[in-house]
């Protein structure tokens, strides 16, 4: 069994910013009695280091992971004489209340969040650039390429995770490298009694990249190093091939409806689950349990490996900031160097999108990781990536639960899409 450390458990991306209603904004950002609630039931803010006679930067973080970032901020105080006032939300919240905020001006000084949200957000104008000069080398490009819109880096990176399979041992001693022979493996396991080979959230669309480019599919094509919104591949060959997958695993049996996490670490332990396609949240959680998996990359189909999407975390500098060029300086100059990217990475036991963080790493879970997601690519950046969620999302319920046929449903979710990009 493999080991792992206070992985936090990131909720499946999607919101990526058409939906921006729900909670208050936070600090003193509306004077509604909303916000006010909000601002009360929200955790109370945490400074990195000692306080100081200085300028303040205001940074809106993801609750579960603001110790780790005071941890590794509190250099920067002490050394640039600047308070950095960490004010924890919900990682989703941080998203909508920065869209209601930022218009007006209000909102923080820097954000954390997601590569998802950074197309929508800088196409509202509310992202500063950021320029990181030599050290950019020293990065995974491919966390960079996923911050990058228009040739223009919009945020600092500062982890980086993507898809795996956990695998029952037990169950399947040796690895599934390909999904052909997933499919000649299944029949067997169904006959010794698994009843689920393979566990993932089959109708979550976050899913279904590392599997649909396995067959040749493709969300968008690319121009230029960039997404080609244009390109739409759903319905390609590839596309459609994935689709039919999908329903042959569905048709079988091998794959079942209504599938979560909670499932899988319930069947794992009575050697009943085979295969669980899933996040690095889960490496934790099967750890504490002690329930023994072993984590494999996802196999290859017919045009090659499968590749999810990368998701890249970092910090973005609001436009609108009083304090622009001390919030640069924290990223580009403090942020983005070994040990403050080191301390986070241990902290929070993720992957570091800083290459020289991860020397040494000594959590055995996070190297399975790392090179399961050595095929990953960052998800797309643009705009228009938000016509994806909902329409691959009702396009695989669908299939998943034998409501349409693959065929149709591909061919309806890539035409939903075309559409909602030609209205935008």
């Amino acid at each position: 069994m493999t080991h792992s450390r206070d992985i936090s458990r990131r909720r499946v991306l999607g919101m990526t910013g058409a939906a921006v209603l729900g909670a208050g904004v936070l600090a003193g950002c509306s004077s509604d009695d909303d916000g006010a609630e909000a601002a009360a039931e929200a955790p109370p803010d945490q400074y990195a280091g000692e306080r100081v006679d200085g300028p303040t930067l205001v940074v809106w973080a993801d609750s579960a992971r603001v110790p780790a970032m005071v941890e590794a901020s509190a250099a920067f105080t002490r050394d640039y004489r600047v308070n950095v006032r960490y004010q924890p939300l919900a990682f989703n919240d941080i998203n909508a209340n920065f869209q209601k905020a930022g218009p007006a001006g209000g909102g923080p000084d820097l954000l954390d969040g997601n590569i998802d949200w950074m197309g929508t957000l800088t196409r509202s104008g509310l992202l500063a650039p950021v320029e990181l000069g030599t050290r950019a080398a020293t990065f995974d490009s491919r966390a960079l390429g996923g911050w990058t819109l228009d040739e223009t880096l919009w945020g600092v990176p500062y982890a980086v995770e993507s898809l795996a399979v956990f695998r029952n041992p037990a169950v399947v001693p040796e690895p599934v490298t390909s999904w052909q022979q997933f499919l000649e493996l299944a029949p067997e396991l169904t006959d010794q009694g698994v009843e689920y080979p393979l566990l993932m959230d089959a109708g979550n669309a976050y899913f279904f990249p590392g599997i649909l480019t396995a067959f040749g599919g493709y969300v968008f094509g690319e121009r230029n190093g960039q997404a080609d919104v244009d390109d739409v591949g759903l319905d390609s060959e590839g596309g459609l091939a994935a689709g039919r997958f999908m329903e042959e695993l569905v048709r079988n049996g091998w794959l079942r409806p209504g599938v979560t996490d909670d499932v899988a670490v319930s069947v794992f332990p009575e050697n009943k689950g085979a295969l669980h396609l899933t996040g690095p949240w889960m490496a934790a959680r099967y750890a504490e349990l002690g329930i023994e998996y072993v984590i494999d990359p996802l196999p290859a189909g017919p045009a090659g490996p499968g590749r999810p999407w990368l998701s890249a975390r970092g910090f973005m500098v609001n436009r609108n900031s009083e304090n622009l060029a001390l919030a640069r300086t924290f990223l580009t100059q403090y942020l983005a160097a070994t040990e403050p990217m080191r301390t986070m990475a241990r902290s929070l036991a993720q992957e570091s999108s800083w290459l020289e963080a991860r020397t040494g790493e000594d959590n055995p879970d996070i190297a399975a990781l790392s090179e399961a997601g050595a095929e990953a690519e960052p998800i797309p950046s643009a705009p228009e990536l938000a016509t994806y969620w909902e329409a691959m999302g009702n396009a695989l319920t669908s299939i998943v639960n034998q409501q349409q046929g693959s065929d149709d449903a591909m061919r309806g979710a890539a035409r939903r899409m075309r559409n909602a990009i030609a209205e935008s």
